[in-house]
C-alpha cells in the first residue's frame, strides 16, 4: 500500500525514502502486536478513496490523521510498558 502511494505520488523524496518508512512501519506493526490493524485497514481506504475521487485535500487529511493516529497510538502503548 505504502510503496504504491510512493510511487503514484510522483514525489522523488518519498519514493527515495520508503525503505527507510518501511522499515519505521515494520517497527510500529512490532510493537503494537498488529492491534492496530482494522483500524489502519479503514485508514488506509479512507486515502484510497480520496485518491480515486481526486480529491487531494480529503487525500493529505486522511493521510495526516493516519500517520498521527498511529503516532499517538505508538506513544500510549510504549508509555504503558516503561
Amino acid at each position: 500500500f505504502h510503496t504504491m502511494l510512493a510511487s503514484i505520488s510522483g514525489n522523488q523524496i518519498i519514493k527515495k525514502l520508503m525503505p527507510i518508512i518501511a522499515g519505521a512501519i515494520e517497527q510500529v506493526i512490532h510493537v503494537t502486536d498488529k492491534s492496530l490493524a482494522q483500524e489502519t485497514i479503514i485508514q488506509h481506504r479512507k486515502i484510497l478513496d480520496a485518491i480515486k475521487r481526486k480529491d487531494k485535500k480529503m487525500a493529505s487529511l486522511a493521510m495526516s490523521k493516519h500517520i498521527q493516529d498511529n503516532i499517538t497510538r505508538v506513544h500510549l502503548i510504549t508509555s504503558k510498558n516503561l
